[in-house]
């Protein structure tokens, strides 16, 4: 059992989690957007590719759209698929949703075509909104595809807001996260969740009409939630940002200058790109009109943080904030604003708790550590999640009742962490085999099960090459009756998992070490990989 917090340390550490903020959730997202379309109806909305729309444009689509749905049949807690690479077809398609009542479900038509398959039958999706160019021969016949293409069929409908369909405990997006037993998870986050963390960063971020935000994340990964959605909250504008250009600086800086972008998004290893791209002979005027730079994804490192600060900070008025939060806790739970860093710091904090989140840091008998010693964090709190879908399994072995507040679940993340003497969590790393590349969360497990599933191989192990700072490599250390052709193993790999998962390396060995009692020993892989594979 938790702990009670009597004495002063626990007591100092209930003063860290004093997060109460009255949020008004009387209007669901969508509904911000539809006053903001009400208030600012011709002023410009989205931009893509030199082209834009306006809020009444934009509202007006996504109310035809929404009544398609609805006349198919679509309601509350209904879960309708969206396979769409970044456009405007994209943020309408999700808009609609939001207003017939259901939650989106975002596949990456770059996925493999068997992962896509689970997606649709594990979420038991009965709608996807996509294009042609995504489906071709390969549709689920169980599956009703509405093609953007045939948009004729729906320009009719009406143009007016529906009547509200949705409630604030019903579902309002699932994303499918990496999965330690080989298949993903998908992830259901509620209505109230989202309105409190949304509201949380307007807030924060003092963010109005006169924001411009930049969408470059893809839409499978959470982070893009606050992208897709924020904007509309506040009538300020979205730039969308082609698809496969979101990780060359060059065509970031092009977007931030035109578009007089004020908000965006990183992990911090395409930042440390971005900061080395503009770092020497470059006019950081181009890039006057940036506020803010969230990142979130991946540890950021102190050498980071005071480079970006060394840089742009004398220059213009520029901050960098530091989120942390997994998908199960919708989006992000902490948050931290670099500008607090001084020499007193060892590594950069993720952070305070946002609005209306508890953070507990406990020992392996789920009793609360004090101030200065590492623990497993849990979290409480508005914005944890309502589990897995279709897995009752993991949601019961993750997601507990809070021995503190029987009326309030926790989520057990697998982070290592600490709070520190200044009021701040510390991270440090994963207590299981789960990683992050590039923002995009992997769970090692899940890539070694699809590897043992070819004929001949026994036992699979990965690891990561972490020397590079900006690029992690994933490597396959595999044993079985032969050694297999690389090309011939990535091949079957690319049938099931994301091009983000596949390791770039293959080993064959005859066996795999052990430690003394008995443990897989990954330290000896690594210290073979560095010492014999390395070139």
């Amino acid at each position: 059992m938790i702990q009670d917090l009597s004495n002063d340390a626990y007591e100092l550490i209930r003063t860290f989690n004093s997060t109460e903020v009255p949020v008004a959730n009387e209007r669901l997202v969508y509904e911000y957007f539809e006053e903001n379309a009400k208030k600012y109806p011709d002023k410009v909305a989205l931009f893509f590719k030199g082209e834009s729309l306006s809020y009444k444009e934009v509202n007006e689509a996504a109310n035809q759209l929404a009544n398609k749905l609805v006349a198919d049949g679509v309601k509350p807690d209904d879960i309708v698929g969206i396979m769409l690479e970044r456009s405007f077809e994209m943020i309408i398609s999700i808009l609609a949703i939001l207003k017939a009542g259901a939650a989106y479900l975002p596949i990456d038509p770059r996925h493999p075509k068997d992962r896509i398959e689970y997606y649709i039958q594990n979420s038991k999706v009965q709608i996807v909104l996509t294009s042609e160019q995504y489906i071709q021969d390969e549709k689920i016949q169980e599956v009703k595809y509405i093609l953007w293409e045939k948009a004729n069929e729906w320009v009719g409908n009406s143009k007016d807001n529906l009547v509200r369909r949705a409630q604030t405990n019903n579902l309002a997006y699932i994303i499918y996260t990496s999965g330690s037993t080989g298949m993903p998870k998908g992830v259901m986050i509620e209505h109230g969740g989202l309105i409190n963390r949304l509201t949380w960063m307007i807030n924060n971020f003092a963010f109005d009409e006169e924001a411009v935000f930049l969408q470059k994340t893809t839409y499978a990964f959470d982070v893009s939630v606050w992208e897709l959605l924020c904007w509309g909250m506040v009538g300020a504008k979205l730039a969308i940002m082609e698809p496969n250009k979101e990780k060359n600086p060059r065509s970031i800086v092009k977007m931030i200058e035109q578009y007089k972008v004020t908000v965006l998004h990183f992990v911090p290893s395409v930042l440390e790109l971005f900061i080395s791209y503009t770092e020497y002979k470059f006019d950081l005027d181009r890039i006057k009109t940036l506020k803010y730079v969230v990142v979130s994804g991946e540890e950021l490192t102190l050498v980071t943080a005071k480079r970006f600060n060394a840089l742009y900070k004398p220059h213009h008025e520029i901050a960098l904030w530091n989120l942390y939060g997994p998908t199960e806790a919708t989006i992000d739970v902490t948050s931290f604003n670099c500008d607090e860093l001084d020499d007193s710091f060892e590594r950069v904090p993720i952070g305070k708790p946002v609005w209306n989140t508890k953070l507990y840091v406990l020992d392996e008998n789920m009793n609360i550590l004090p101030v200065g010693k590492k623990g497993e964090l849990f979290i409480g709190g508005i914005q944890v999640a309502r589990g897995y879908y279709n897995n009752e399994k993991l949601t019961a072995e993750l997601f507990m009742t809070n021995p503190l507040n029987p009326d309030e679940m926790i989520y057990k993340t697998g982070d290592l962490v600490m709070w520190n003497e200044h009021g701040f969590i510390d991270y440090y790393g994963r207590i299981d085999s789960q990683i992050k590349i590039r923002g995009l969360r992997i769970e090692l497990g899940e890539i070694e099960s699809h590897i043992t599933q070819y004929q001949g191989i026994t036992k699979s192990v990965v690891i990561v090459d972490e020397r590079n700072l900006v690029n992690k490599y994933l490597v396959a250390f595999y044993t079985g009756e032969q050694e297999i052709d690389e090309r011939q193993l990535s091949e079957f790999l690319a049938k099931s998992i994301p091009e983000y998962m596949m390791p770039t390396k293959f080993i064959y060995i005859n066996q795999f070490d052990t430690t003394l009692n008995g443990k897989l020993d990954r330290k000896s892989l690594v210290k073979l990989y560095e010492t014999k594979y390395l070139v």
